[in-house]
């Protein structure tokens, strides 16, 4: 399949059925124990929709093999022919894998270890040119491809550059026992002994097994790991240390931070702010008054709004704005529903002027009318991730 389903695959998606029709031919070439593209062909849209729904399959069935590669460089850079996935979805890849508990062969690295990493691959690389004589690159060189996504973004060699230096490899007849060697001989011992390797596993060809892959040295292919499907159940499972790695992506907040931090805002409104019990609330026959009914847990399990407005700030504000128009305020706690419509509506039949503002924690607000159906309010103000105050 590889210059069918994976080289065609920008022609087949352009037909009718043409993408269900790349499953059907990897599906035949799995079975065949062919080589198989699996999800990442060349790249056949630019439409991120499209890009996901292509493997989207692959991750719900549970596929062994969701791609056969990734493009771990940026697309311009590619000048062969773009993956359908490329460097600029590796973060997406990545919480993909997380989302659906499925191994793409993907495994997310902390930020400093990545740059530990391309640290020492640059100096590798720079202690080979420098001892075999072809080029010197300088520490500016060096710093910008370390940080860069892609080659737009580095300091490094002019095309005219690298011509030349192919030509001194060319001329002086350097081999790839010249680069361990002098890999060898910088300090690089550990990364000269991989290379070793994968030089004496070329020699060997183990690797052009059907279905190899290379894990901690050894060859694991059809030949000494056949393929033992048996129905739904006996397929590839995430062990529990694989399914860590794959959940250890970066950003994620656990819930002890979470807990800390609602702690923290706890404490902000405590010293701010007290709500006291004052019995069942009655109907208020002030034409001036207008309810505030926030939801359960205002002020008892959550202390701020999604935009991260401290709840006590938020109540004063609502109330300096009812009082700033000569109404009075009232607040009556809802126990009954958290919903913003009902608190709404209930605070509007408990208040004197039959108007009522429903405020939940999380910021959502509306404002009601004790004659109004349930949903047919006066306003609403659904969009508390980006309300202020000043809003």
């Amino acid at each position: 399949t590889q210059n069918g389903g994976i080289d065609g695959a920008p022609v087949t998606a352009t037909v009718p059925g043409g993408v269900r029709e790349l499953m059907a031919e990897n599906l035949i070439a799995v079975w065949l124990d062919l080589e198989c593209a699996s999800g990442n062909d060349a790249r056949s849209t630019e439409s991120e929709i499209r890009v996901g729904a292509k493997i989207l399959p692959y991750l719900i069935s549970g596929s062994d093999l969701i791609c056969s590669g990734f493009g771990s460089i940026l697309k311009y850079d590619n000048s062969f022919n773009p993956s359908l996935l490329n460097g600029e979805e590796l973060e997406e890849f990545l919480v993909l894998q997380r989302d659906f508990e499925a191994d793409g062969g993907l495994t997310p690295i902390a930020e400093e270890a990545a740059l530990d990493l391309r640290r020492r691959a640059v100096d590798a690389i720079a202690a080979v040119f420098e001892e075999l004589d072809l080029s010197h690159p300088t520490r500016e060189m060096k710093a910008s491809v370390v940080v860069a996504s892609g080659s737009d973004e580095t300091d490094s060699y002019r095309p005219g550059e690298v011509a030349v230096i192919s030509e001194a490899i060319q001329k002086d007849g350097v081999t790839v026992v010249d680069v361990i060697k002098a890999l060898y001989r910088r300090g690089f011992r550990e990364e000269a002994d991989n290379l070793l390797w994968l030089v004496k596993l070329r020699v060997s060809g183990d690797y052009l097994q059907t279905s190899a892959m290379v894990r901690e040295r050894r060859i694991m292919s059809a030949v000494n790991d056949p393929n033992d499907y048996a129905g739904p159940g006996s397929g590839y499972r995430l062990s529990p240390e694989r399914r860590a790695e794959i959940n250890a992506i970066r950003d994620v907040l656990d819930r002890e931070t979470v807990l800390a931090q609602e702690a923290e805002f706890a404490r902000h409104v405590a010293s701010a702010i007290s709500f006291r019990e004052m019995g069942a609330a009655a109907v208020g026959s002030d034409p001036r008054e207008v309810v505030i009914g926030v939801s359960p847990a205002f002020g008892v399990k959550l202390y701020r709004t999604l935009s991260g407005i401290p709840i006590d700030d938020l109540l004063k504000e609502i109330i300096a704005g009812i009082e700033g128009g000569g109404g009075r305020t009232r607040v009556v706690r809802m126990r009954h529903t958290a919903d913003t419509s009902f608190l709404g509506l209930s605070a509007a039949r408990l208040s004197g002027s039959k108007v009522g503002i429903g405020l939940q924690a999380k910021g959502t607000a509306v404002i009601h009318h004790a004659d109004r159906l349930p949903h047919n309010n006066l306003e609403l103000f659904s969009n508390a991730p980006i309300t202020t105050l000043a809003h």
